[in-house]
């Protein structure tokens, strides 16, 4: 039975660079990659929308949009994630919901996954968070080989 790759991408660089380091050996080693993005709860952070100070008018029409966005920026990133792996590779792709480390760590689990892929930092940049705080809690809560890509 061919191993399977757990790519987590989020449309920068260093997840793209994750994504080919992974191909790489996917393709020297007849393995198949899964890709995944996750659609973070935190929504406001995830758009240009600036979080509601209460329930005012218009606030469930601006979470829609919001989630709409999200949605929208994650399935255009795994389309292109998928359409830049080698035709050689078997390869799937799905949209999470929920806390990325969560999410990854469980799919992994839940999916049998043999590694996961992962970029040294990523959307936390954007949001002034720990650089590769996402990384790191993976590598601290994986239960399979995890490797973080520069």
């Amino acid at each position: 039975m061919a191993q399977t790759f757990l790519v987590a991408i989020d449309g920068t660089t260093e997840s793209e660079r994750a994504l080919d380091h992974a191909a790489e050996i996917a393709v020297a080693m007849n393995a198949d990659i899964d890709i995944v993005h996750a659609v973070h709860p935190d929504i406001y952070k995830e758009s240009d929308t600036p979080a509601p100070a209460n329930r005012a008018k218009g606030y469930e029409r601006d979470l829609v949009k919001s989630v709409q966005a999200a949605e929208a920026r994650g399935r255009e990133a795994l389309e292109d994630a998928v359409d830049s792996v080698p035709d050689e590779v078997s390869v799937t792709s799905s949209l999470l919901y929920g806390n990325p480390v969560n999410e990854i760590v469980d799919y992994a689990t839940n999916n049998e996954i043999d590694a996961i892929y992962v970029g040294h930092r990523g959307e936390s940049i954007r949001n002034d968070h720990l650089v590769g705080s996402v990384a790191q809690a993976i590598v601290q809560r994986a239960q399979v080989p995890v490797t973080v890509v520069r």
